[in-house]
């Protein structure tokens, strides 16, 4: 939704998701301070705010519905066998 995202870079998902410093902040696992300082960091500073609030918008876009839906329906239609559909949604 266009706010600026912090997290714990915990083993699975937010790594998958977040580039750190790009489209939001990777912190250590478990780490309070780091945790702190980030929201701190993001507290202070609108122009960071806002840079990875747009980014994060652009990143949304590879997991729209659309794009996962798709992708998915190849995957189904591959190992279905139906090849017709081959490279389609890539």
């Amino acid at each position: 939704m266009g706010c600026a995202v912090v997290s714990f870079d915990c083993p699975y998902g937010p790594g998958e998701i977040i580039e750190d410093g790009v489209n939001g902040i990777l912190v250590e696992d478990q780490n309070e301070e780091k945790l702190r300082e980030a929201l701190e960091r993001l507290i202070d500073d609108a122009e960071l705010r806002h840079r990875l609030g747009e980014e994060a918008k652009k990143a949304r876009e590879n997991y729209s519905i659309e794009k996962i839906g798709g992708e998915w329906e190849r995957l189904i239609r591959e190992v279905a066998g139906d090849k017709s559909h081959r490279g389609q949604n890539r």
